[in-house]
């Protein structure tokens, strides 16, 4: 008797929590139609001659760029953000030239645009040696642009805003 009773418990819970979780909605998958576009643009320039007393501006060449849109600017109802693939950012190491086509819904989306911390050479201004510097990481957000229009950010132009760094070395190691 007791096997029957604790069987027919058990085909009861098994059968509650299969029926529970028929009923769970599965997640449907983010639809981007990269048909409709936006673009922005922006400009990244580093002084990097700290003797001259007119400022030579320059494009980094080693600088890594990443781009985000809210999940709204698709027409999803799912918080967070979409990151854009990266051969949607193409950069020009020679003029600083940063441009990103991104897909949006029919509201269209706003970018936010961001830069890696990178390394550079300066010139100091004293005595004119060149010196290792770390640049910081900045970011900027578009105003919402709609499909096919094109925005454009302020330039970057980064003159100071850098971190000094050296080697560091333990005693004993050889450099």
């Amino acid at each position: 008797m007791k096997r029957v009773k604790f069987f027919g418990m058990a085909t009861v819970v098994l059968s509650m929590l299969l029926s529970g979780c028929a009923k769970e909605d599965p997640a449907t998958p983010l639809s981007v139609d990269w048909n409709r576009t936006a673009t922005v643009k922006g400009r990244i320039l580093i002084k990097k001659d700290f003797k001259e007393a007119k400022p030579t501006w320059a494009a980094p060449e080693n600088v890594k760029f990443s781009a985000s849109i809210p999940y709204s600017g698709l027409n999803s109802n799912a918080s967070g953000k979409y990151i854009i693939p990266q051969d949607r950012i193409t950069y020009d190491s020679s003029t600083g030239d940063v441009t990103v086509v991104f897909p949006v819904g029919i509201t269209g989306a706003a970018l936010t645009l961001k830069f890696s911390d990178f390394e550079g050479k300066i010139t100091e201004a004293t005595k004119g040696d060149s010196k290792d510097v770390i640049w910081k990481s900045k970011e900027e957000t578009s105003s919402t642009v709609l499909p096919g229009e094109v925005a454009y950010l302020d330039t970057w132009m980064l003159q100071t805003e850098y971190v000094d760094f050296e080697v560091v070395t333990k005693k004993g190691d050889e450099i």
